[in-house]
Protein backbone atom coordinates (compact mmCIF):
# COMPACT_ATOMS: atom_id res chain seq x y z
CA UNK A 1 0.00 0.00 0.00
CA UNK A 2 1.29 3.70 -0.96
CA UNK A 3 0.18 6.77 -0.26
CA UNK A 4 -1.56 8.74 -2.98
CA UNK A 5 -1.41 12.35 -1.08
CA UNK A 6 1.43 13.52 0.87
CA UNK A 7 1.22 16.98 2.86
CA UNK A 8 3.66 19.11 3.69
CA UNK A 9 3.80 21.95 5.44
CA UNK A 10 6.20 24.72 4.48
CA UNK A 11 6.59 25.58 8.44
CA UNK A 12 8.29 22.61 10.64
CA UNK A 13 10.63 22.48 13.28
CA UNK A 14 13.91 21.25 12.01
CA UNK A 15 13.41 22.07 8.19
CA UNK A 16 11.33 24.04 6.53
CA UNK A 17 9.10 22.08 3.71
CA UNK A 18 11.37 23.64 1.12
CA UNK A 19 14.49 21.94 2.19
CA UNK A 20 12.90 18.51 3.30
CA UNK A 21 11.66 18.75 -0.49
CA UNK A 22 15.99 19.81 -1.66
CA UNK A 23 16.71 17.44 0.75
CA UNK A 24 14.52 14.40 0.12
CA UNK A 25 14.30 15.11 -3.84
CA UNK A 26 15.11 12.06 -5.77
CA UNK A 27 13.18 9.79 -3.31
CA UNK A 28 9.87 12.05 -3.58
CA UNK A 29 10.57 12.43 -7.58
CA UNK A 30 10.03 8.45 -7.17
CA UNK A 31 7.50 8.81 -5.37
CA UNK A 32 5.52 11.32 -7.57
CA UNK A 33 6.68 9.58 -10.87
CA UNK A 34 4.50 6.70 -9.46
CA UNK A 35 1.23 8.48 -9.21
CA UNK A 36 1.96 10.42 -5.85
CA UNK A 37 1.03 13.93 -5.42
CA UNK A 38 2.90 16.49 -3.17
CA UNK A 39 0.53 18.88 -1.71
CA UNK A 40 1.93 22.00 0.60
CA UNK A 41 -0.78 22.69 3.41
CA UNK A 42 0.30 25.94 5.07
CA UNK A 43 -0.61 28.92 6.99
CA UNK A 44 1.34 31.31 4.99
CA UNK A 45 0.35 33.72 2.49
CA UNK A 46 3.42 35.14 1.99
CA UNK A 47 3.41 35.38 -2.10
CA UNK A 48 7.52 34.72 -1.88
CA UNK A 49 6.09 31.09 -0.53
CA UNK A 50 3.51 30.88 -3.22
CA UNK A 51 5.97 31.65 -5.94
CA UNK A 52 8.88 29.28 -4.38
CA UNK A 53 6.51 25.90 -4.30
CA UNK A 54 5.29 27.29 -8.19
CA UNK A 55 9.03 26.53 -8.88
CA UNK A 56 9.01 22.84 -7.76
CA UNK A 57 7.83 20.40 -10.48
CA UNK A 58 7.10 17.76 -7.33
CA UNK A 59 4.40 20.13 -6.07
CA UNK A 60 0.89 19.36 -7.43
CA UNK A 61 -1.03 21.85 -5.07
CA UNK A 62 -0.25 24.77 -2.70
CA UNK A 63 -3.37 25.31 -0.04
CA UNK A 64 -3.93 27.50 2.81
CA UNK A 65 -4.72 26.18 6.66
CA UNK A 66 -7.17 25.87 8.16
CA UNK A 67 -7.84 22.76 5.73
CA UNK A 68 -12.10 22.35 5.82
CA UNK A 69 -13.66 19.20 5.30
CA UNK A 70 -14.92 20.86 1.57
CA UNK A 71 -11.35 21.51 0.68
CA UNK A 72 -10.28 17.64 1.09
CA UNK A 73 -12.87 16.43 -0.71
CA UNK A 74 -12.04 18.71 -3.46
CA UNK A 75 -8.25 17.28 -3.30
CA UNK A 76 -9.70 13.81 -2.86
CA UNK A 77 -11.43 14.34 -6.03
CA UNK A 78 -8.78 16.49 -8.20
CA UNK A 79 -5.65 13.96 -6.85
CA UNK A 80 -7.24 10.81 -4.83
CA UNK A 81 -6.88 7.42 -6.49
CA UNK A 82 -9.71 6.17 -8.59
Amino acid sequence: IRPSLIFLDINMPRYNGFEFIDMNAELLQELTDRGVYILILTTSTNYRDIEQAQRYDLISSYEQKPMTFEMLKRIVREFGED
